[in-house]
């Protein structure tokens, strides 16, 4: 069986109801209550500052977060071809 690079175009509501159907898998996402992006950047910087009082001044400031967001959802969802 050959697959190919093929384009496959989807109406905008159909895309949205696969993408939520995706997201119901319990065992691979979970809902959570709160952005937790702050909480992350705090314990980012925190590490970063005990990296560069050990010399690893050069690193820390590539790593260094000053605007965190939340990701965003982007899915592929699997089309099946109709025969």
């Amino acid at each position: 069986m050959r697959k190919g690079n093929i384009t496959v175009t989807l109406d905008k509501d159909t895309y949205i109801e696969k993408v939520k159907e995706m997201l119901q898998d319990k065992e691979t996402y979970e809902t959570i209550k709160k952005d937790p992006t702050n909480k992350f950047t705090k314990n980012l910087r925190t590490l970063l500052a005990r990296w560069k009082e050990c010399n690893y001044r050069k690193l820390s400031i590539h790593l260094l977060c000053s605007d965190g967001s939340l990701p965003r959802v982007y899915a592929l969802p699997k089309i099946n071809k109709s025969k």
